[in-house]
C-alpha cells in the first residue's frame, strides 16, 4: 500500500521540524498512532491499532528515523507485530517552506501488511 500527501502549516519550518520529532505529536500524525516512546536516539517504541476491513489489531514494534536533514527532510522505517499479522514500512518526509509563508510537509512511503488482516485485505 502506497501512501502519499501534502500538508500546509501556518506554524514556521522551525516549529513543525520540532513537531515532527516530539513522540507525543508524532504518535497522532501516525496512521493508527495510539502511542510513541523514545527508547534511543532517533528510535521509538510504537502502538498502532489499524483496521482493513471487518478485522482490526494493535501492532507493537519500532519506529527508527534516518538519513536526518535537520528542519528539512528524514526518513522512517517502521515494524511491528501483533494478533492480527505484521505491519512493515518506509517512507520519507520533506520540509520546505511554503509559499506565502508557514511549511509545507510532503510525504511518501509504502507500507506492507501480512497475517489474517493482508488476507481479508486481499478480498
Amino acid at each position: 500500500m502506497k501512501l502519499q500527501g501534502t500538508y500546509l502549516f501556518t506554524a514556521s519550518q522551525d516549529n513543525v521540524w520540532d513537531a515532527l520529532l516530539d513522540p507525543s505529536i508524532l504518535a497522532q500524525a501516525l496512521p493508527g498512532g495510539e502511542a510513541l516512546q523514545q527508547v534511543g536516539e532517533n528510535e521509538y517504541q510504537a502502538v498502532l491499532n489499524m483496521r482493513v476491513g471487518p478485522v482490526q489489531g494493535r501492532f507493537e514494534g519500532g519506529i527508527e528515523l534516518s538519513e536526518i536533514q535537520p528542519k528539512s527532510s528524514y526518513r522512517m522505517t517502521v515494524a511491528g507485530q501483533g494478533a492480527p499479522g505484521f505491519v512493515k514500512g518506509n517512507g520519507e518526509l520533506q520540509l520546505a517552506p511554503a509559499p506565502g509563508g508557514g511549511a509545507e510537509l510532503t510525504y511518501r512511503g509504502d507500507v506492507e501488511i501480512g497475517g489474517k488482516i493482508a488476507g481479508l485485505s486481499q478480498r
